[in-house]
């Protein structure tokens, strides 16, 4: 606020306080007829209205932020949270780590589903493919939201295990076989010594029957179904009581779960396989695992940076099969430049697993949200957590769960 006893004298002051904002690279403004917002941008706090404004880039405004410096800032990377103690961002890149993997392990209501949806959200932003299981559909308005596919699983809508995705490497077919009795021995109870060998040969006979072979040119071929598995091995020595155990799954009141004539259009950005309509539990978790194998395709089929997302992942690690087999992703992703994003709320039986453990050790990013004191002591005998960070999980504010 400049004074003067004159109007000469007023506009030389005018002139030297300009030259001097100019030589600090500022801009003076003169509130010609807003003598009110003037006075109001010289109170004390912050103006109610701006006096002038000006259009900034993205890296001058970034630079105008006040922040702290914090250990957890990767360039590369995207917003986390801010620091509980300082302030400042933290800042992480999956991708620049040994293990592009990550685990969240909080009890029901403490944000695993926002957290993890931030995080498709943000991996979507940065040109990231997004592939995800959402056994309770959380994830369908992100879904449209971000443009992407979601594919409904129950009675109105199936998948075909069986399928082949095109491009894929000459090893596909062998790994489809061992995804496939993973997925027949958890339909089926689990299989004997004898069924083992049995399944093999069916399987390999179902796709030879479709002129399907390791060559990938045959992979775009129409495949076969759980249908035509159940045909062979029933014509297989040793395979008759397997194909019985299969009859539901097959021909009976499951058939439609796994029966589609259309490929699941695996090429989109965002693609979401909901199994909300799927009431069975039990039906739930072996759809999850069929689901989880079908985007394991996509996976290997080129490797563009993608995050495959296994929401309550401890319910298909209930079966050996499906643990072993979310095992492996772990393992492998990172050869195909893929980051698996784990959720559960079953802290105690996760961590108190072999294949929990194990898939623990190959997640390079774990967050931890609230937790039951069960939970927080699991955690703190995994984690050494220090009593200061026990008691932050178990204080941390559960959050009543929203329709949707």
């Amino acid at each position: 606020l400049l004074e003067a006893p004159d109007r000469a004298t007023l506009h030389e002051r005018i002139e030297a306080l300009r030259l001097e904002a100019r030589s600090l690279d500022l801009d003076v403004e003169s509130a010609t007829f807003r003598v009110g917002a003037a006075w109001g941008a010289a109170l004390p706090g912050p103006a109610a209205r701006p006096i002038a404004a000006r259009n900034l880039a993205s890296a001058s405004l970034a630079a105008s932020l006040l922040n702290t410096a914090s250990d957890l800032y990767e360039p590369a990377g995207h917003l986390y949270r801010r620091s509980r103690t300082t302030g400042a961002p933290i800042v992480l890149d999956r991708f620049a780590h040994a293990s592009h993997n990550a685990i969240v392990l909080g009890q029901t209501g403490t944000g695993k589903t926002m957290f993890t949806g931030a995080e498709m959200t943000r991996c979507f932003v940065r040109g990231i493919r997004v592939l995800a299981v959402d056994p309770l559909g959380d994830y369908r308005r992100l879904a449209d939201a971000l443009g992407g596919t979601y594919v409904e699983l129950g009675a109105s809508g199936g998948l075909n295990p069986f399928a082949l995705t095109r491009g894929t490497s000459e090893g596909a077919l062998g790994a489809k076989l061992a995804l496939l009795s993973r997925l027949v021995g958890a339909m089926a109870g689990g299989l004997s010594r004898d069924e083992r060998p049995a399944l093999d040969r069916a399987l390999r006979a179902a796709y030879d029957a479709c002129g399907i072979g390791p060559d990938p040119a045959t992979h775009g071929r129409r495949p076969p179904t759980l249908e035509t598995l159940v045909e062979r091995l029933a014509d297989t020595p040793g395979g008759a009581p397997l194909a019985r155990r299969l009859e539901r799954w097959a021909t009976g009141s499951l058939a439609s779960l796994f029966t589609a004539d259309e490929a699941l259009p695996l090429d989109r950005r965002v693609l979401i396989i909901g199994l909300a309509g799927i009431g069975d539990p039990e039906v739930r978790d072996i759809a999850q695992l069929a689901a989880l194998g079908l985007l394991w395709d996509a996976v290997r089929a080129d490797l563009a940076p993608k995050l495959v997302v296994v929401d309550e992942a401890w319910k298909v690690m209930r079966q050996p099969s499906g643990a072993d087999f979310i095992e492996e992703l772990a393992r492998s992703a990172r050869h195909y430049h893929a980051g698996i994003q784990l959720a559960t709320q079953d802290i105690v039986e996760f961590l108190r697993s072999d294949f929990g453990e194990a898939i623990v050790k190959q997640c390079d990013l774990r967050v931890l949200l609230g937790q039951t004191p069960e939970g927080a002591d699991a955690l703190t005998r995994y984690f050494d957590l220090t009593p200061a960070e026990r008691r932050t999980l178990v204080s941390a504010r559960v959050r009543p769960r929203r329709s949707r």
